[in-house]
Protein backbone atom coordinates (compact mmCIF):
# COMPACT_ATOMS: atom_id res chain seq x y z
CA UNK A 1 0.00 0.00 0.00
CA UNK A 2 1.34 3.50 -0.86
CA UNK A 3 1.58 6.13 1.66
CA UNK A 4 -0.95 7.84 0.01
CA UNK A 5 -3.42 5.46 0.18
CA UNK A 6 -2.63 4.72 4.14
CA UNK A 7 -3.08 8.30 4.83
CA UNK A 8 -6.35 8.16 2.99
CA UNK A 9 -7.56 4.97 4.55
CA UNK A 10 -6.31 6.48 8.13
CA UNK A 11 -8.53 9.68 7.26
CA UNK A 12 -11.58 8.06 6.28
CA UNK A 13 -11.67 5.79 9.53
CA UNK A 14 -11.35 8.97 11.64
CA UNK A 15 -14.20 10.71 9.60
CA UNK A 16 -16.24 7.30 9.89
CA UNK A 17 -15.86 7.40 14.15
CA UNK A 18 -16.96 10.90 14.21
CA UNK A 19 -20.04 10.70 12.10
CA UNK A 20 -20.94 7.31 13.96
CA UNK A 21 -20.43 9.83 17.12
CA UNK A 22 -22.64 12.05 15.78
CA UNK A 23 -25.38 9.90 14.90
CA UNK A 24 -24.96 8.06 18.22
CA UNK A 25 -25.53 11.34 19.77
CA UNK A 26 -28.69 12.35 17.54
CA UNK A 27 -30.27 9.26 18.15
CA UNK A 28 -29.80 9.21 21.56
CA UNK A 29 -31.61 12.93 21.62
CA UNK A 30 -34.55 11.79 19.62
CA UNK A 31 -34.65 8.82 21.86
CA UNK A 32 -34.81 10.98 24.84
CA UNK A 33 -37.63 13.50 23.91
CA UNK A 34 -39.72 10.98 22.10
CA UNK A 35 -41.70 10.55 25.09
CA UNK A 36 -42.52 14.09 25.04
CA UNK A 37 -43.65 13.71 21.19
CA UNK A 38 -47.57 14.26 20.99
CA UNK A 39 -48.64 15.64 17.55
CA UNK A 40 -45.62 14.11 15.66
CA UNK A 41 -45.33 10.78 17.15
CA UNK A 42 -45.48 8.46 14.42
CA UNK A 43 -42.74 10.88 12.61
CA UNK A 44 -40.73 10.74 15.61
CA UNK A 45 -40.85 6.71 15.99
CA UNK A 46 -39.76 6.38 12.68
CA UNK A 47 -36.81 8.93 12.72
CA UNK A 48 -35.42 6.89 16.27
CA UNK A 49 -35.91 3.39 13.82
CA UNK A 50 -34.04 4.66 11.09
CA UNK A 51 -31.14 6.51 13.08
CA UNK A 52 -30.49 3.12 14.60
CA UNK A 53 -30.58 1.59 11.56
CA UNK A 54 -27.50 3.42 10.34
CA UNK A 55 -26.25 3.75 13.44
CA UNK A 56 -26.00 -0.37 13.48
CA UNK A 57 -24.83 -0.65 10.34
CA UNK A 58 -22.49 1.74 10.23
CA UNK A 59 -20.95 0.56 13.59
CA UNK A 60 -20.52 -2.93 11.92
CA UNK A 61 -18.97 -1.61 8.62
CA UNK A 62 -16.18 0.32 11.31
CA UNK A 63 -15.60 -2.19 13.93
CA UNK A 64 -15.66 -4.50 10.94
CA UNK A 65 -18.50 -7.14 12.23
Amino acid sequence: MEPREKAACARVATEAKDFLNYIDEWYNSELTNLPLAKDDLMQKQGRCQVLKELKDKFDQSVSGK
